[in-house]
């Protein structure tokens, strides 16, 4: 009796100091938006939006990843690691859907290109054109270039959350209501 006294308290510990991660994500975007307070170095301002199942684990916090692209094509080892805490207020996009954004500020140590991206473990399991969702990590990434003699760089943006219900024999179209800051895509 001991040893199962013993065996049920190391798991309860086990279960304890395991990572809480976000199991339910559908959904996300990255933005980036040149710093206007500060356009003499190349400081960017980065949105990650994230779309959630409310009913699953919060997502306080996020961290994204920049990685320079080399000249032979290849990305080149992480560069930064920022972490911000989730703005607020939230707000609800659809039943039991939660968007939530983040924000990161970056300066770029030279011109180039980057990739800046986000991973989370797990994913919404109830994906259903997708086998193994929930043990599936969720992904989402952009590349930013920097080139100072083409001006300022600022990615797409998706004004709209892709939050849809589609019907079996109906028609079905979603507009992201795609936007260019920049006005050149």
């Amino acid at each position: 009796m001991p040893l199962f006294r013993y065996l049920v308290i190391v798991f309860i510990l086990l279960c304890i100091v395991q990572p809480v991660k976000a199991t339910h994500l559908r959904a996300g975007q990255i933005t980036a938006v040149r710093d206007p307070n500060n356009l003499s170095t190349p400081t960017y301002i980065f949105t990650l939006t994230l779309y959630r199942d409310t009913q699953g684990v919060d997502q306080p916090t996020a961290t994204i990843n920049i990685v320079p692209i080399l000249a032979n094509g290849q990305r080149g080892n992480v560069i930064a690691s920022p972490e911000a805490d989730a703005n607020t207020p939230r707000r609800t996009v659809g039943v039991n859907i939660e968007e939530i954004t983040y924000t990161f500020n970056y300066t770029f140590p030279s011109q180039g290109s980057y990739v800046i991206y986000f991973q989370e473990q797990n994913r919404n399991a109830e994906i259903v054109n997708m086998s193994n969702s929930v043990n599936t990590p969720f992904y989402v990434e952009t590349v930013l270039n920097i080139i100072p003699n083409l001006g300022s760089n600022s990615t797409p943006q998706l004004r709209n959350p892709p939050v849809d219900n589609a019907e079996v024999g109906q028609k079905f179209t979603h507009n992201p209501a795609a936007f260019d800051p920049d006005g050149d895509s």
